[in-house]
């Protein structure tokens, strides 16, 4: 009999970790990507004239694009100049999708240096997986107590309380 509640708990958790991570893109504001946002990823806009250019890298493939605050960017990057990754000298394949990038342009928006910083997790990264997983953690937990004392009620022991004979 105990082990027919368990089974049943078991699967009201596995139920719930499927609801939370089917909600997390919802809860935190994630847009999930889509086919056609993919297509649109391609037609991105040249980098503005001479000066700097601040973006996040969305694709390094073919073509580097940059996501800044106006939208996608496609970054041209002259032969032979210099990157930097974390102050480390780089080639420009190596730099990784979240890298933060900043482009120093000629007149022609062509790419003459580039300095990037390393992505990496930040807080609101791991809040976005760690928040859930405490809430099913406590849901498990509060699901397990209760199968534990209805179990408890029958026998005339009640989980929990003191009592004196």
């Amino acid at each position: 009999m105990r082990t027919k509640w368990i089974a049943r708990g078991l699967a009201l958790v596995a139920a719930l970790v499927g609801g939370t991570l089917a909600l997390a893109p919802v809860v935190y504001g994630a847009t999930p990507r889509t086919g056609s946002q993919h297509v649109q990823l391609n037609q991105t806009a040249p980098v503005p004239g001479a000066g700097t250019f601040s973006g996040t890298v969305t694709q390094n493939g073919p073509t580097l694009i940059l996501h800044a605050s106006d939208g996608d960017h496609q970054v041209t990057v002259a032969p032979g100049s210099p990157v930097l990754r974390d102050g480390k000298t780089t080639t420009v394949d190596k730099l990784k999708k979240g890298d933060k990038v900043t482009a120093t342009l000629n007149a022609q928006g062509v790419a003459t240096r580039l300095d990037a910083r390393s992505g990496g997790t930040s807080a609101g990264d791991v809040l976005k997986w760690l928040i859930p997983l405490l809430i099913l953690l406590a849901v498990a937990a509060f699901v397990v107590w209760w199968l534990m004392s209805r179990n408890r009620r029958g026998s005339g022991v009640h989980f929990g309380r003191l009592h004196r004979a």
